[in-house]
C-alpha cells in the first residue's frame, strides 16, 4: 500500500479529533504528528525531481568547500558544508534540513496559539512533498516564514528582520518575510484595491510588463531560469486560486474580532497579488505564490481555533479545505518522481 496514504489517513482523522482538544493537549498531539513527519522524511530515498541534484550539490559542497556553487545562496552553502563536516552520509543532511523545516512550522504555529495538528496536516498534504522533498532551499525559507509570522503580526521588527535575513540566506524568496511585514501595515481596503487591480492586469495581459521590470531590478539569473521553465497559466489554476481566495476572505470576514486575522490575511493576499501580477510567467508566479500560500495553514487553523462562528461552520470549512488539499495531494503522490522510496539505511537502493 502507498506509504503516503498510510500516513495521510490517520493524520486527517487526527485533524478532526483535534477540534475538541484544549491547546496544551493539541500541542502534544501536534508533536506526535511532527515526529511522524520527521521520521517519514528521514527514511525516504531519492523521492522528488530535485533529490538527485541536491544530493550532488551537498556532496560537492562537502568536497570543495562553502565557496563552491557560488550561484546558490551563501547561508545554504555554509550550513551544508558544516553539516557535511559532521555527517558523511547525505541522508543525514537531508534529515536535518527536513527536521528544521518541520520544527519551524511546529514552533511558528505554536507561537500563534492555534490548532497545531490541523496546520501540520495541511502542510503535509500540500507543501511537504514539493517543498521538503523537492524545493529544499525555498522550503527552508517558507519554514522560517511561518516561524516569523508572530513577529510580523505583532510588530516585532527585530524578529522579522533577523528571521527574514536568515531566510534570504537560504533562498531569494526569503526576502518576502521582510516585505510581508511592511505590507501588513497597509489598510485592508487598500490591499483589496491592489488585489482587484492585479487581477484586472492579469486579465488584460499587462502582467508581462511588470515581469520585465522585475527582471531589470537585479534578479536576472532567476528570471531567465524561470522564463525557460514557464508555461501558460491554465484555467484550472486560475479557478483554484479564486476558490481559495474566496475561502480565505470568508474566514477573514467571520473572524474580524480575532486581532491577528487581518494582518495575517493581508500577508496571504500579497502572495495572490504577486501571482496575478506575474501570471504570464507561470512557474515564477507559482513559486512566489506558494511561498505565501503556506500561510493558509495559519489562516484556516486560526478560523477553526479562534473564530466565534458555530462549530458546524468550522467543520464544513475544514472538510472543504481537506477536500481541496487531498485532491492536490493525490495528484502529487502519483507523479513518477514522487513515488515513495526508502533510502539505503532502511532497505532502499543506493
Amino acid at each position: 500500500m502507498n506509504v503516503y496514504y498510510i500516513v495521510a489517513g490517520p493524520l486527517i482523522l487526527f485533524s478532526f479529533l483535534s477540534l475538541g482538544l484544549k491547546h496544551k493537549n493539541n500541542l502534544g498531539v501536534g508533536f506526535l504528528v511532527f515526529l511522524s513527519l520527521v521520521i517519514l522524511n528521514y527514511v525516504r530515498g531519492p523521492v522528488g525531481s530535485d533529490y538527485l541534484p541536491y544530493d550532488a550539490i551537498i556532496s560537492g559542497v562537502g568536497r570543495m568547500g562553502p565557496d563552491s556553487y557560488a550561484y546558490l545562496e551563501s547561508g545554504f552553502r555554509h550550513v551544508t558544508y558544516f553539516l557535511k563536516c559532521i555527517f558523511d552520509d547525505n541522508v543525514h543532511v537531508f534529515g536535518v534540513y527536513g527536521t528544521f523545516i518541520l520544527l519551524c512550522i511546529y514552533i511558528g504555529i505554536s507561537r500563534l496559539k492555534i490548532n497545531v495538528v490541523i496546520s501540520l496536516v495541511l502542510y503535509f498534504l500540500l507543501f511537504y512533498i514539493n517543498y521538503l522533498f523537492n524545493g529544499l532551499r525555498q522550503g527552508i525559507a517558507m519554514g522560517l516564514f511561518i516561524l516569523a509570522l508572530r513577529d510580523i503580526l505583532y510588530d516585532n521588527k527585530k524578529g522579522v528582520f533577523s528571521i527574514g535575513l536568515a531566510a534570504y540566506s537560504f533562498h531569494f524568496s526569503g526576502i518576502f518575510v521582510i516585505v510581508s511585514y511592511f505590507f501588513s501595515k497597509l489598510d485592508i481596503k487598500v490591499v483589496f484595491y491592489i488585489l482587484i487591480g492585479s487581477l484586472l492586469m492579469s486579465v488584460v495581459g499587462l502582467s508581462s510588463i511588470l515581469f520585465q521590470i522585475f527582471s531589470a531590478a537585479g534578479m536576472v539569473s532567476k528570471v531567465e531560469m524561470y522564463q525557460k521553465l514557464s508555461e501558460p497559466t491554465s484555467f484550472v489554476q486560475y479557478i483554484m486560486r479564486l476558490i481559495l481566495l474566496a475561502m480565505v476572505v470568508y474566514c477573514y470576514l467571520e473572524s474580524r474580532s480575532v486581532t491577528m486575522m487581518e494582518p495575517l490575511v493581508k500577508v496571504y493576499l500579497l502572495g495572490t497579488i504577486l501571482f496575478f501580477l506575474f501570471v504570464d510567467q507561470n512557474v515564477f508566479a507559482t513559486r512566489i505564490n506558494m511561498f505565501f500560500r503556506v500561510a493558509e495553514i495559519a489562516v484556516f487553523s486560526s478560523y477553526v481555533s479562534l473564530s466565534k462562528t458555530p462549530p458546524i461552520n468550522k467543520i464544513i470549512m475544514l472538510v472543504a479545505v481537506l477536500f481541496i488539499y487531498t485532491s492536490q495531494f493525490n495528484v502529487m503522490i502519483n507523479l513518477e518522481d514522487n513515488l515513495f522510496k526508502f533510502n539505503h539505511l532502511f532497505g532502499g537502493k543506493l
